[in-house]
């Protein structure tokens, strides 16, 4: 093989290995994006849970008859 041809070849590989590390990384953050979206939303559910829960008893608090 010549010289400019080795060069040549070297050049493609490295291309290629860069594209795939590109794509790699685009698909990494891509997860990371999503996995930082599902702990924000479970985050939100949980900081409202208390709400939720002191609503949920004050309604079953209304139904109660203490005096039956």
């Amino acid at each position: 093989m010549e010289y400019v041809e080795i060069l040549s070849t070297a050049l493609s590989w490295y291309a290629i290995g860069g594209v795939a590390i590109l794509i790699g990384s685009a698909l990494l953050y891509g997860v990371a994006v999503l996995i930082y979206r599902l702990l924000a939303a479970l985050g939100t559910l949980i900081s409202r849970l208390p709400a939720w829960l002191a609503a949920r008893v004050d309604v079953s608090l209304r139904g109660h008859h203490p005096a039956r």
